[in-house]
């Protein structure tokens, strides 16, 4: 297992505005990682369908428990993914956590450092 692909920084999606004001929705980062790509498999592809998500992409990270469903991830191109599912695990007996991920409709804008 290598982490060789690319660094993908995490993002939260946060209200920049205002109190009082019209709610504006900007990412903020969290962090960022070395990461390795995987394969999303016909059957991870349909469980997700039936679970009502697209799994577009699958990456592996170092184990990263403060990472949650939902935060956006930015590869290295610059396309974002929302995080459908995190899972942790072992793998060859090193702690990981795999990221399946769905391409976003329409981007967030950044809210600070990119």
């Amino acid at each position: 297992m290598t982490f060789d692909d690319g660094i993908l920084k995490i993002y939260q999606v946060k209200n920049v505005s205002e109190a009082g004001a019209m709610p504006r929705q900007k990412l903020v980062k969290a962090g960022a990682y070395h990461y390795g790509s995987d394969t999303v498999y016909y059957k991870r592809y349909y469980t997700a369908k039936q679970a009502g998500y697209q799994a577009d992409t699958m990456v592996h990270i170092w184990y990263a428990p403060e990472i949650e469903s939902l935060d956006i991830v930015v590869l290295e191109d610059g396309d974002q993914y929302k995080i459908a599912q995190v899972q942790h695990g072992k793998e060859k007996g090193l702690r990981v956590t795999w990221l399946t991920l769905e391409r976003l409709m329409e981007d967030y804008e950044y809210a600070g450092d990119a």
